[in-house]
C-alpha cells in the first residue's frame, strides 16, 4: 500500500453501535450483542466525564445516574414494545453500579454471563449474582436467601434476560446521546477505510 493512499476515514456514532447490536440480537449473535452493549456506558461516561474519573468510577457513575435513576422500565418497554414478545415490565430496580461494572468485566475480559457484587447498606450486607439468561420472555427470577439466622446478610440471586439487558443499555444510550449531542464529537473511533480507493472495476 503505498504512503500516498489516504483512504476515507470515516467514523461510527453511538446510534451507529446500537444499530449493531440489534442486528446481533436478530441474528443471535447474542456474545457480540452483549460485548458491545457492555461498553456503551464506557462511552457515554467518557463523554460526561473524560480524564475526571478513573475508568471503574466513571462506569459506575454514569450507570447510576442516567440508567439507574433515570431509566423507567415502563418507559423503556413502552417504547420498545414491538420487539418485546412479552407484556411484562422486566424491573432495574435491584441492579446497582457495582454489579453492572461487575458484569462488564466479566463479558470483555473473560466472556462470561454472570457477576457477583458484595454490597454494603443499612440493613446489613448483600451479595448479588446476577446470571444472564436468553429468553423468549421478559422473565426475571429474584430470590433472597438469608445469610445469617438474623436474616441482617442475605445472597439476591439474579437472572437477567440478556436480550431485555441489551436492549435497556441501548434505550438509556440513545437517550443520552440525544439530550447531550453537543458533548459528543463528530464521530467516535475515527477508522480508515481503503475499501473504495482499492475496488477493482
Amino acid at each position: 500500500m503505498s504512503e500516498s493512499s489516504k483512504g476515507n476515514c470515516r467514523g461510527w456514532q453511538i446510534t451507529e453501535i446500537i444499530s449493531e447490536i440489534e442486528r446481533c440480537l436478530e441474528n443471535e449473535h447474542f456474545f457480540a450483542a452483549i460485548s458491545l452493549a457492555v461498553i456503551l456506558p464506557d462511552i457515554c461516561g467518557a463523554v460526561e466525564y473524560g480524564e475526571k474519573e478513573r475508568v471503574g468510577a466513571r462506569y459506575r457513575k454514569w450507570c447510576d445516574l442516567y440508567f439507574l435513576r433515570t431509566s423507567r422500565s415502563e418507559e423503556i418497554h413502552r417504547e420498545n414494545q414491538a420487539v418485546f414478545s412479552s407484556k411484562r415490565i422486566a424491573s432495574i430496580d435491584f441492579l446497582s453500579p457495582e454489579l453492572m461494572y461487575k458484569l462488564r468485566n466479566q463479558v470483555l475480559h473473560v466472556g462470561g454471563y454472570s457477576a457477583t457484587a458484595d454490597l454494603e447498606g443499612n440493613d446489613g450486607s448483600l451479595k448479588q449474582n446476577l446470571k444472564l439468561c436468553i429468553s423468549e420472555e421478559m422473565d426475571i427470577g429474584t430470590t433472597r436467601t438469608p445469610g445469617s439466622p438474623n436474616a441482617v446478610d442475605c445472597t439476591e440471586t439474579i437472572e437477567f434476560n440478556l436480550i431485555i439487558y441489551c436492549r435497556y443499555l441501548c434505550a438509556a444510550a440513545k437517550s443520552y446521546f440525544e439530550k447531550n449531542k453537543d458533548k459528543f464529537n463528530d464521530s467516535l473511533m475515527p477508522i480508515l477505510d481503503y475499501r473504495e480507493e482499492f475496488k477493482l472495476i
